[in-house]
């Protein structure tokens, strides 16, 4: 059983870490590997009578993985991949320990969030104080972090931190690092050992992971002195480097979290056996109530969209950092609050509604901006919302939940769908014929990766129809 756990864990964190990279990107696109994280989680570690927490565990996995989508990494990225660029030279030690340290604080900030949320639901370490101040200090890290480890910057003037992982580009891992150790802090006061584990192993197997798929991507552009094969593999488009280090990133992160979380199951049952949450503050009415406010804070979020128009018509531009920094708590921390205090509500809207309006929000407003078909997609995307919408409030009235299947066919089938247009674009084409390959032999390698991601799905779909069924 743990052996098939680690290993559906890793394909689906694999999946959802490619899927990442191509549709949605940053905080938002993170959310889907950090869902299907959880959701594999509740799988393997709350089947039988924990069962109904899973949309906990999904939400509080897509939640935690967000944060770390505020880490840039393309230029840090550039001291492997491009040693032959300006200012890339002889800093090939730059880009792996760069690389490490961001891979290793998205996974220790999420393995440690879901270990916590263990502990809050047995009720056995953290009281309602310590994870809503955690979580109130949130916004406060993302603004104090960049200050204390990537501080100075100043890019006309060529100043830049003593710690610094890019060229001239502003990082904020710093944030991350706050909230990392705060995590580590609130457990060890707590004598929480499982989620000291879980954050060591996370921040390891992403570092890890994230190092080793770069290293390959690597490989697939340069190859050894000695050793071509993964450089020939890319030439003949059978692999495509930038998805093989994303996938490579989420499977060895995604199943050595697994790992860890099954070799505990014994202990995690021990504390979920104690788990009533009709003892936790959001039980009863004032669930579908936090249910209510954290979708509220998604449409709180969406007028960012028009106040940026309004500002933009006055001549008033303030920078992107500026937006997200109202924007990111709305998404990530006060929702978090109400999923800790037991709101079911609260976790569906997280696992289901948020993750399917970052979805909308990135094809109907910005990926096919331009395009022949922007029009269609920004209906298409109205559509999907409002029927997920729908179907949230349906459940929130008749306090059915939502099903692990409409969940599985928004991680998998809906995100895949976008990705189709996507690359049967006009450019695609040109790009074939200035290659002259074949429609069968650049359609079906490493120049069409949603054929990969078309696989993935299907499978992912299946193993849960078949081997979860509820």
């Amino acid at each position: 059983m743990l052996f098939v756990a680690v290993i559906f864990t890793a394909l689906a964190v694999s999946y959802g870490w490619g899927m990442r990279g191509c549709v949605i990107g940053g905080e938002k696109g993170a959310l889907l590997p950090g869902a299907l994280l959880g959701l594999c989680l509740a799988f393997f570690m709350c089947d039988g009578e924990f069962s109904y927490l899973y949309l906990f565990f999904a939400a509080v996995g897509a939640l935690s993985t967000f944060y770390g989508g505020t880490e840039t990494y393309g230029q840090t990225m550039g001291f492997v991949l491009h040693p032959e660029r300006e200012g890339y030279q002889n800093k090939f030690h730059i880009g792996i320990i760069g690389v490490f340290l961001k891979g290793g604080l998205w996974f220790a900030i999420a393995g440690g969030m879901l270990s916590l949320l263990i502990g809050t639901l047995s009720g056995e370490y953290y009281s309602a104080t310590e994870y809503t101040v955690l979580f109130l200090l949130i916004p406060v890290f993302t603004l104090i972090g960049p200050k204390i480890f990537n501080s100075p910057y100043d890019k006309e003037n060529k100043r830049f931190p003593k710690i610094y992982f890019s060229l001239d580009r502003a990082e904020e891992w710093g944030g991350n690092v706050l909230l990392t150790l705060a995590i580590v802090i609130l457990a060890a006061v707590n004598k929480d050992i499982l989620a000291l584990g879980a954050v060591l192993t996370g921040f390891v197997s992403g570092g890890t992971g994230f190092a080793g798929g770069l290293i390959l991507f690597r490989l697939a552009n340069h190859g050894t002195k000695k050793r071509q094969f993964f450089r020939k593999l890319n030439e003949l488009h059978m692999i495509e480097g930038w998805k093989l280090m994303e996938h490579i990133f989420g499977a060895v992160a995604g199943g050595c979290l697994m790992l860890y979380f099954g070799l505990n199951s014994d202990k995690i049952s021990q504390l979920l056996s104690k788990t009533d949450l009709s003892a936790l503050p959001l039980s009863g009415d004032r669930d579908i109530i936090a249910g209510a406010a954290t979708v509220l804070m998604l449409f709180l979020s969406a007028l960012l969209y028009a106040v940026r128009a309004f500002n933009e018509k006055k001549g008033r531009r303030y920078d992107e950092r500026t937006y997200e920094m109202f924007e990111r708590p709305l998404w990530s921390a006060f929702p978090l609050i109400l999923i800790f205090m037991g709101s079911e509500s609260a976790a569906a809207a997280s696992a289901f509604v948020t993750v399917c309006y970052a979805l909308c929000e990135k094809c109907g407003v910005e990926w096919f901006k331009g395009r022949k078909n922007e029009k269609t997609m920004r209906i298409l995307c109205f559509i999907l919302f409002i029927l997920s919408f729908s179907y949230f409030l349906s459940c929130l009235v008749t306090g059915r939940k939502i099903s692990t299947a409409m969940l599985i066919i928004l991680y998998t089938f809906m995100y895949t769908l976008p990705c189709i247009p996507h690359f049967f674009t006009s450019q695609r084409k040109k790009e074939r014929k200035e290659k002259k390959m074949s429609i069968l032999r650049f359609y079906s390698g490493g120049g069409l990766v949603v054929w990969n991601f078309i696989a993935q799905s299907i499978i992912i779909t299946l193993f849960v129809c078949f081997y979860f069924q509820n």
